[in-house]
């Protein structure tokens, strides 16, 4: 799997979350978006190391997105990655608050 696969899963992923009016979407597609720039930064040759950042993409959005698949199954999500998508199902994403010692960079 590559980071243009991770993309393709993003993608199929955002178009559930929208049908489905997910809160969690807002999230997810900054993450899509990011991980597009990322994809974009590849083919333009700007990392030295491309294979490294491309396994590193890959594996971070591995991490968030079985979490994501978890917390849309009702599993238990370890913190800190099931914060924003549990706070999400009960508030307004413009109303989340910051997790606890994310002012202190703990996170």
């Amino acid at each position: 799997m590559g980071i243009d696969d991770v993309i393709e899963r993003m993608t199929a992923l955002a178009a559930e979350l929208r049908r489905d009016r997910d809160a969690r979407l807002a999230f997810h597609g900054t993450y899509l978006r990011t991980t597009e720039a990322v994809a974009q930064a590849l083919r333009d040759g700007a990392f030295a190391d491309p294979e490294w950042v491309d396994r590193w993409d890959v594996a971070f959005a591995q991490l968030y997105l079985d979490a994501l698949d978890a917390g849309r199954r009702g599993d238990p999500v370890p913190e800190p990655a099931g914060g924003a998508p549990r706070a999400a199902r009960h508030e307004r994403p413009h109303q989340l608050r910051p997790a606890p010692g994310a002012a202190r960079g703990d996170q």
